[in-house]
């Protein structure tokens, strides 16, 4: 496979374009891959317009190619799998902002982990709530379904 490259003679490194249309750099002798949002909605599942959403709240930052498209590397997918995760457990933006920016990379800022650990213990005691919830669900499901069972056996000998 063919690759293009560009450099500002700028000692910053190299950005590759490979023939199948992938921008990359070499970061620490690793191969960064960048993706256009409509390849970042396609892989995750999730909306442009969400994504822009996610963007706009401070989620996601993405860099800014010269004609204004958005670039991301492949590591941010997981990240809007992440945000997608704490909406569905029914945590707000600021929230998972807050979550984010205490713990980013390398640079995790122990002032906010007490707030962090506080919400984070809150919302785990809910999930616990709800799965005892949905356990008492299953039993009483399953006790209907052998009953019902149960009845219609019974009914059908009765026909015999």
């Amino acid at each position: 496979m063919g690759y293009y490259f560009s450099c500002d003679l700028a000692p910053v490194p190299l950005t590759f374009t490979r023939c199948d249309g992938l921008h990359f750099v070499i970061v620490n002798q690793q191969e960064v891959i960048f993706i256009h949002i409509s390849e970042l909605s396609r892989k995750t599942g999730v909306s442009l317009r969400s994504l822009r959403y996610y963007e706009e709240k401070e989620l996601l930052t993405p860099t800014r190619l010269e004609n204004g498209y958005r670039q991301y590397t492949e590591s941010e997918i997981e990240r809007v799998r992440m945000i997608q995760l704490y909406f569905s457990l029914g945590l707000g933006v600021k929230e998972i902002s807050d979550f984010f920016h205490c713990t980013s990379s390398a640079n995790l800022n122990y002032q906010c982990l007490p707030n962090a650990i506080q919400v984070g213990e809150k919302k785990l005691k809910e999930i616990r709530n709800q799965i005892q919830i949905l356990r008492m669900a299953e039993v009483h499901l399953e006790d209907c379904l052998s009953s019902w069972k149960e009845i219609l056996r019974k009914g059908d000998s009765l026909n015999e």
